[in-house]
């Protein structure tokens, strides 16, 4: 399986990490990540690919990672990798203690399990989510308000509403 990164500017201020795994260095599977860059410059991290090289060199070129939100109970694999390399980032669980106790070893910041105003973290008024708990893994859409992007973990989709 290729190892290469493809980053893409989806639009001001958001940007698309794909890139091409392994699970159990078996399956072939892939998935994107996205970053958002905040108006005041930090930078709000969804991880969903693992961290490279190439990752770490353009989130630095962002700004301050101050964000990483593990989105639902399938996208939990990657968040120890980055809250390793951003140790003073906030890493948040927006699936509920559920997901955190039973499969996640890494140790959350912050966890909701139903609303947005369930959570505080600071980011809530340029990044909007809404959580569906009557899908398989618990998704949850976001949408950067700036930019009118909509990005969905489960289905690694991201929507520019104009």
């Amino acid at each position: 399986m290729s190892n290469s990164l493809v980053v893409r500017e989806v639009c001001k201020d958001v940007w698309t990490f794909s890139c091409p795994f392994s699970v159990f260095g078996v399956i072939p599977i892939g998935g994107r990540s996205t970053a958002i860059r905040l108006r005041n410059g930090d930078v709000w991290v969804l991880p969903s690919t693992p961290l490279c090289h190439s990752t770490r060199a353009k989130l630095d070129e962002l700004g301050p990672v101050k964000y990483i939100i593990s989105p639902n109970s399938g996208h939990w694999t990657f968040v120890g990798e980055f809250k390793r390399a951003y140790p003073e980032a906030t890493l948040a669980g927006l699936t509920g203690p559920q997901m955190v106790a039973d499969k996640c070893p890494v140790k959350f910041d912050g966890v909701t399990a139903s609303t947005q105003s369930d959570l505080d973290l600071g980011f809530e008024d340029e990044i909007w989510y809404r959580f569906f708990a009557g899908h398989r893994t618990h998704d949850i859409a976001f949408l950067h308000v700036a930019s009118g992007t909509l990005i969905t973990a489960d289905r690694d989709l991201i929507i520019n509403v104009p």
